[in-house]
């Protein structure tokens, strides 16, 4: 009789790099695995841009499907807001459908509005459930698909509360392997290189507060820019009206694929980012200080979180969004410049040590219920 081979879906919003991290750890364990996503059609409720999990697993073998879902948002206008109410109903038929289909022997949530109705119809089948969380405390989805969930893997201590003991597990936050192979930086670059990044899809006032400065920056600084592709074309025609050795120092992306992330991770002296959980995780990994700029309008106040706990270590600093001017900006990216070296040897990153492990040890909660 022949043995059919496992079927495993991965589900959530914002996750592609946890998602990728398990996805390799499972390869390199060499599973017959089929391995599924099933995540949103868009990245933004707002315009249709592919998700970064879907740019990038399925250059992996895992098959993407695609759902509807509405998320509960708390900003927009009147039509903007509506129909993503009216989508979330839609969302866990369209997801109910998808889970029958594939017949999947385990769902991972990695959390986000996506999330909820894949573990609700897997729960409906009778199929085990784990989530992770990687934010510093707990998302929505997450909170509302614990009673669910067979087994809860957490990134970060404080987050424990959030959920009950007798099913949830310290782990650390799961990253590709490239982002604990990158090469400590022992001095200062010359010229130093800034890596500025709104996350897969862009940040609308870091990249506004970028135009501001952009001579200034290039005057001084090499600038990698990660736009958005909403963006994209406006940087790239701002880059075409530099001056020629102004724009030899602006580099203007799109999109970044994991791999080339840490390409930019490995280039970068100092990085500007927002702070959601996974790019605050590459940033203590590759040790480089950072000023991180909190979503100010995410459920929970995620972002801050995640902020304030990087903080601890040294590596960051924090500039509310409220507070965030181009003046403030350049004077805190100078600061980092002028006690760049202090920064780096007295960084304790020691908190994030679970990060290196914790792909494994989600695959092993996942082989465990299995």
């Amino acid at each position: 009789m022949e043995i059919k081979p496992k079927r495993v879906v991965l589900t959530g919003g914002h996750a592609a790099t946890p998602a990728l991290g398990t996805v390799e750890e499972i390869a390199k364990r060499n599973k017959d695995w089929q391995l599924y996503w099933v995540g949103p059609t868009s990245a933004m409720e707002t315009s249709k841009t592919a998700t970064a999990a879907e740019k990038t697993l399925n250059e992996y073998g895992v098959t993407i499907k695609k759902i509807v879902a509405g998320k509960a948002l708390r900003r927009g206008n009147f039509i903007t807001l509506l129909k993503a109410y009216v989508k979330i109903p839609f969302g866990f038929v369209h997801a109910f459908w998808q889970i029958f289909k594939i017949k999947p022997d385990i769902t991972v949530s990695f959390g986000g509005f996506a999330a909820l109705p894949v573990v609700f119809a897997t729960w409906l089948l009778g199929k085990p459930i784990i989530l992770q969380e990687q934010i510093v405390g707990a998302g929505l989805a997450n909170k509302l698909s614990s009673p669910f969930a067979k087994k809860i893997a957490v990134a970060r201590q404080e987050s424990l509360e959030f959920f009950p003991k007798q099913k949830t597990s310290l782990i650390g936050n799961p990253q590709i392997s490239q982002f604990f192979q990158i090469s400590k930086k022992t001095k200062i670059g010359n010229p130093v290189t800034i890596f500025i990044t709104g996350g897969s899809s862009g940040a609308q006032i870091i990249n506004a507060t970028t135009n501001r400065l952009l001579e200034t920056l290039l005057s001084e600084f090499v600038v990698i820019h990660q736009t958005g592709e909403n963006n994209l074309k406006f940087f790239l025609d701002r880059k075409e009206d530099l001056p020629q050795n102004l724009k030899n120092k602006y580099i203007v992306v799109g999109y970044v694929n994991p791999k080339q992330f840490v390409q930019n991770f490995e280039q970068a002296d100092i990085i500007v980012s927002r702070a959601g959980a996974n790019t605050v995780s590459d940033i203590v990994a590759s040790h480089t200080p950072a000023i991180l700029i909190p979503l100010s309008w995410s459920i929970g106040d995620e972002q801050r979180k995640n902020a304030q706990r990087a903080q601890k270590t040294g590596l960051v600093k924090l500039i509310d969004q409220d507070d965030l001017t181009a003046e403030f900006l350049l004077e805190s990216i100078k600061d980092i410049q002028n006690n760049w070296q202090t920064i780096v040897n007295t960084a304790d990153t020691s908190e994030y040590d679970l990060d290196k492990f914790a792909s494994a040890k989600l695959v092993d909660l996942i082989e465990g219920e299995l």
